[in-house]
């Protein structure tokens, strides 16, 4: 977090203004865990508009997306599925009790300073006991100037194909020395009506999207403060409120759905740091509501519709020290977590999980050597009221290794291996035990270890010239994998039965040159290659196939120009054939595609603290028609303009 600046006394002559540019450090390049980190203008160097199009262009990703604007979207890393994929906000982990998965359409890019992708572990040696899984996704909101007294902010608006509209306000006022506060809200509105073509041989034809729309609002408070010797506190407020209409899936000669979600989620968190000479501590507690109303309208159903009404509670706190002397540092962190969750479904009304977390690290800062140890003990209590059987109660300690080898270390080119091996495990979400003829609350957690190397590596030939090139090779087990399987034609049972094994190479690589003052040339790259087969039983068809949507071969690369009359940036993204099923039958199987996006930009000053940004984005430019999701036809050639005055 920035400091404050501080009250500097008046003197008689004043010192003229200095101006330090200095090439910003790559986060991830010197870490001993793969770490991935990109500011939003970077990303808006690669012609991205959404946070979902900003992790295509993270290596070792995985996307699902269902398509348009607000449609669902969750991530996967390196194989081992969303359910461990972490999402933290401004530091704190959130939450979904029921699915155990974050929609990450619900985050506005323009509203995020940062995303960062952390793979097997935390960087930081002391950080709450949550963020240690198998991998962990870093949003970061946007910051006040706190150098600036008066009242800054910007206001925006957003245009788009298929009845987009998204006008967005934020405010800040830096108050005293030391403390800032803000305010910002922003409102999505899309009809998503886009075209698409259904493939049935001679009898193909256009469609348009249908029961698409979605309408999402959202008000957040931030507060924060730097002390010169109490340490620093943030916080702040959340709430939202949307509503959506559910295409579901493309049936041929049926384009008729009526299903609808209304949901309203609030939250408040707040963390404090403190330092004190060879000690660190930290304190940290969120308290979230979550409200989802779903609707089904279809005559099949008594009284015409079906409802499903859910109401998720989360309370957390979190408390950890860290103390550093030479070469030797250790940590403890402990936190605990109390989610419950209740519905109108009568076969589980009220579900509520306890849970404590216990981590303790260990790191090592040799010459050229950074070796990190860590052990995390996780205590799961599960509860029922209501009719049925409550999940099963669990306890297990995972330990977790990395290191870091300076190889070598100049300004103007450096060179780093890494080496990790990380266990975890996840507690089956509160669907996967209890949801009405599908749930089974007899699941083991489900477990996966990861282990995976690396190099890193630095060029600084000139003051104008920056170059990286960074590779993993990671293996993967998941064992216990809770899969879903058909009993009858309408009954499923959820299992543990699974074994998957992943084998994994990432590459990332990226070019700056500064020719000139004000012209600035990127290349950014990465690929990623993956076999994640599943393993659990010969005799299953399925036995050493792909998953399903794994793809083989995915990557992304872009281009920018920026200069002083128009920035262009242009981004192709991609990835091979996938299949819909574990059994990879042929008429599953989803081909490649490439999506090509480009933006032109220009920024425009009107007075010493005004700025206006003027952008326009043509997405999916070649037109492709694709799918992500089996019969979730994603959209085809759209256009996105923005304008945004920041004072």
């Amino acid at each position: 977090m920035p400091a404050a600046a501080q009250d500097m006394p008046q003197r008689e002559a004043q010192l003229g203004t200095a101006s330090v540019v200095a090439q910003a450090e790559r986060v991830g390049e010197h870490q001993a865990m793969p770490v991935q980190r990109a500011d939003t203008a970077e990303l808006r160097r690669r012609a991205v508009v959404s946070v979902a199009d900003a992790l295509r262009h993270f290596a070792g990703v995985s996307l699902r997306d269902y398509g348009g604007t607000g449609g669902l979207k969750t991530l996967s890393v390196r194989g081992v599925g969303a359910q461990h994929t972490l999402v933290a906000y401004d530091g704190i982990v959130l939450s979904d009790t029921r699915s155990g998965t974050i929609d990450l359409s619900r985050f506005q890019l323009d509203g995020l300073s940062a995303l960062q992708l952390n793979v097997a572990e935390q960087p930081e040696l002391l950080c709450p006991a949550r963020q240690l899984g198998a991998a962990v996704l870093h949003l970061s909101a946007l910051r006040p100037d706190t150098t600036r007294r008066q009242l800054q902010g910007a206001v925006s608006l957003q245009q788009g194909s298929f009845g987009l509209w998204k006008p967005a306000l934020r405010l800040a006022k830096v108050l005293g020395s030391h403390h800032a506060v803000g305010l910002s809200s922003q409102w999505l509105m899309a009809r998503n009506d886009f075209p698409f073509r259904v493939s049935n041989g001679i009898a193909s034809h256009e469609e348009r999207r249908a029961n698409n729309r979605v309408s999402d609002w959202n008000i957040e408070a931030n507060y924060q403060s730097t002390g010169l010797g109490w340490g620093s506190v943030s916080g702040k407020v959340f709430f939202s409120k949307s509503r959506r209409r559910l295409p579901g899936p493309v049936v041929l000669y049926v384009n008729d759905n009526d299903e609808r979600l209304d949901e309203r989620t609030a939250f408040a968190q707040m963390r404090y740091d403190l330092s004190r000479g060879a000690w660190q501590f930290f304190a940290a507690a969120r308290g979230h509501w979550n409200e989802s109303l779903y609707r089904n309208h279809d005559k099949s159903y008594p009284g015409g519709v079906q409802m499903q009404n859910y109401w998720q509670r989360e309370a957390y706190v979190a408390l950890g020290a860290s103390w550093t002397r030479g070469c030797m540092a250790l940590a403890y962190s402990a936190d605990g977590i109390l989610q419950s969750l209740s519905s109108n479904v009568s076969t589980s009304t009220h579900a509520s999980r306890t849970t404590l977390l216990q981590s303790f690290s260990l790191r090592l800062s040799l010459r050229r050597l950074d070796v990190t140890a860590r052990a995390l003990l996780q205590l799961h209590k599960n509860n029922l009221r209501g009719s049925g059987e409550g999940a099963r109660n669990a306890g297990r300690l995972t330990p977790s290794m990395s290191l870091r080898w300076h190889i070598v270390e100049g300004r103007k080119f450096s060179l780093n291996a890494r080496a990790y091996m990380n266990n975890v495990y996840r507690q089956p979400t509160f669907t996967e035990s209890y949801y009405q003829h599908y749930g089974n609350p007899h699941l083991r957690p489900e477990r996966a270890l990861q282990m995976g190397a690396g190099m890193a590596l630095r060029l600084n030939p000139s003051e104008a010239l920056h170059g990286s090139l960074a590779a993993d090779a990671y293996l993967g087990r998941v064992s216990d994998k809770i899969v879903s399987l058909p009993v009858t034609a309408w009954l499923w049972q959820t299992v543990n039965m699974g074994r998957v094994d992943v084998r994994g190479l990432d590459v990332t690589a990226q070019l700056v040159w500064t020719p000139a003052k004000s012209h600035r040339l990127g290349l950014h790259g990465n690929y990623t290659w993956q076999q994640v087969y599943d393993r659990t039983d010969k005799a299953l068809r399925s036995y050493n196939l792909q998953l399903a949507y794994m793809p083989l071969s995915s990557g992304s690369v872009s281009v920018s120009w920026e200069n002083a009359w128009l920035c262009l940036s242009a981004a192709l993204t991609g990835c091979s054939s996938r299949w819909s099923t574990h059994t990879h039958t042929p008429t599953t199987r989803l081909k490649g595609f490439e999506e090509l996006n480009i933006s032109v930009w220009k920024s425009l000053s009107l007075g010493r603290r005004c700025h206006l940004l003027l952008r326009a984005d043509l997405i999916n430019a070649l037109n492709t028609g694709y799918e992500i999701v089996r019969r979730y036809p994603m959209p085809r050639r759209n256009y996105c303009v923005s304008a945004e005055l920041k004072f």
